[in-house]
């Protein structure tokens, strides 16, 4: 077994293995149990589909949460690209950081770590939240064996059909986390590691500053690129902020007689 390791390139010990050329499966984003909403646009490489779908977070809603996912198949079928990701739309005019936490932690883990990098990193531009639909680009693939360009039509196409499919939305976070690596930032990794991270993730960024995805958002359409810290102390330091914020809630709601009254859909 040693012998075996030994043979072993060392950035092989710090990425995934690809699935049927594949680091992750978009199928497996959604909920069975709810509905989706679709759009599908043909271009030259073969047909986008981008389905969404909102979460059935607790009333009362400070925001809309959805999943999203754009794929390019050729005529046969086979998937030749992917990006998806999730959004959050205000139910009003404004969602504060702390609301957009709280929803966030009735969703998943990695949904709290998202919001949570996107508030620390930018905390000049989303301290007080957002007042506009917020889309996150977490993952974005293409498959070895498609030609090149298939990633910027499964993107550029299946953003412009989720903004068909949630009109509201003018902001985009991007991760920058190559899909490879499990993790971005290890202790005591090999330099060689290190420097084979952060070479993947100025490609990514090259990129995008080249597609400029955010103008398919509208004239008021914003990026910001963003690294998701794949660390539990994220995801634990968050849900106990979204705590709090709920047990303060609670508290108002059962002081007031009145209640809250339900929110309009959007």
């Amino acid at each position: 077994m040693r012998a075996a390791f030994a043979r072993k390139p060392l950035r092989e010990f710090f990425v995934r293995k690809r699935q049927n050329g594949w680091f992750c499966d978009p199928d497996s984003i959604f909920d069975s149990g709810l509905p989706k909403t679709t759009r599908r646009v043909t271009t030259a490489l073969g047909e986008v589909t981008v389905d969404a779908q909102r979460y059935n977070t607790e009333i009362p809603r400070s925001s809309y949460v959805y999943e999203w996912r754009s794929k390019l198949c050729d005529a046969e079928g086979q998937r030749l690209a992917a990006a998806w990701g999730t959004a959050y739309v205000p139910v009003r005019k404004n969602c504060s950081a702390y609301n957009l936490l709280s929803t966030a932690d009735e969703v998943s883990d990695a949904h709290i770590m998202l919001v949570r990098a996107l508030i620390d990193q930018h905390p000049d531009r989303f301290a007080d939240g957002i007042a506009s639909g917020l889309a996150f680009l977490t993952h974005w693939e293409r498959h070895p064996d498609a030609a090149k360009g298939a990633g910027a039509e499964v993107l550029v196409n299946g953003l412009a059909a989720l903004k068909q499919l949630v009109s509201k939305i003018t902001l985009l976070a991007i991760d920058l986390q190559p899909p490879e690596f499990r993790d971005w930032d290890l202790p005591n990794e090999p330099p060689e590691v290190t420097a084979a991270k952060q070479e993947s993730r100025e490609q990514i960024a090259a990129l995008i500053d080249t597609l400029r995805p955010e103008a398919i958002l509208g004239p008021t359409g914003e990026r910001f690129m963003i690294l998701q810290r794949h660390d539990t102390e994220d995801a634990y330091h968050a849900r106990n902020v979204s705590m709090t914020l709920r047990h303060l809630v609670l508290g108002i709601l059962l002081a007031s007689p009145r209640g809250f009254e339900p929110l309009l859909p959007p």
